[in-house]
């Protein structure tokens, strides 16, 4: 995975069942610029893997979200991290985002998700975040 300031440890797995229990977070929509707010989400190395988890939300009530995440979470590159994990952080460079609307949560929670593109560290690439507000509860 990249070599990034948003990566924690034991994030990947607190961010995987946030993810499948639908993290109560809101927040507005992320900005381009310095970010100094508490964010996490899923980041990974390219965009393709980002949407294919954003298509996700959009079938089988969301659970398929999760299936894609955990298996891009499995897929390991050339330094031996995984390509896509979850993370955590309170500040972070915003390249760009892209608004991407609604899908479900795995939990069936309705929730609202942006492309946002994160600066990787000197000399390392940017990275993709699928970031998500819970909109409303399953049910």
């Amino acid at each position: 995975m990249l070599k990034h300031p948003l990566l924690t440890g034991a994030a990947m797995i607190v961010g995987t069942l946030a993810i499948i229990y639908g993290a109560n977070k809101a927040h507005a929509e992320p900005a381009v610029g310095r970010y100094t707010q508490p964010m996490f989400g899923i980041l990974c190395d390219a965009k393709s893997q980002v949407q294919s988890i954003f298509d996700g939300t959009k079938s089988n009530d969301g659970k398929d979200a999760a299936e894609v995440e955990l298996a891009w979470n499995h897929t390991i590159d050339a330094d031996g991290d995984p390509t896509c994990g979850f993370v955590h952080t309170t500040e972070a460079t915003i390249v760009s985002v892209e608004d991407k609307g609604e899908g479900q949560l795995p939990n069936g929670d309705t929730a609202h998700f942006w492309f946002v593109e994160i600066q990787g560290l000197e000399g390392h690439p940017n990275g993709w975040l699928l970031d998500y507000e819970k909109l409303s509860p399953s049910i």
